[in-house]
């Protein structure tokens, strides 16, 4: 297992099987190492807000512009899994009790444009 940090001294498991490699989204050199010989890659990474406020898209545009590039050039990758959250669904249909939630969620806790952000990828993904 391979993981991306930006300052392994936080992490605090260790295991010989688990490989930490020091980088963040912005670092090609580091995501090309992650991705390397991977069979499988598990995105489950978020926008940090800046000022409280979510980046518009940030997500979309690392997946899009920073790691997609990289996963179609693997020659060993064989799943991409890009963890959206529950309120996410990549389409504007929604079962009733969903949308309220979502709705009721999205007001409360401010989390619109991360729903937006993560849809757009789903999206994006899906083409």
């Amino acid at each position: 297992v391979k993981a991306l940090v930006r300052n392994p001294a936080k992490v605090s498991i260790r295991h010989d099987r688990l490989v930490l490699i020091t980088g963040d989204f912005d670092n090609t050199e580091a995501l090309t190492l992650l991705v390397k010989d991977a069979k499988f890659v598990v995105c489950m990474a978020a926008a940090k807000p800046v000022d409280g406020l979510y980046p518009e898209f940030y997500m979309f545009h690392f997946v899009r512009d920073r790691l997609y590039p990289i996963l179609a050039q693997s020659t060993t990758l064989k799943v991409f899994l890009y963890q959206a959250g529950s309120m996410s669904t990549g389409s504007h249909f929604h079962h009733p009790v969903a949308w309220i939630m979502k709705q009721t969620l999205g007001r409360k806790l401010n989390i619109f444009p991360k729903i937006d952000d993560n849809n757009k990828i789903i999206r994006f993904l899906l083409e």
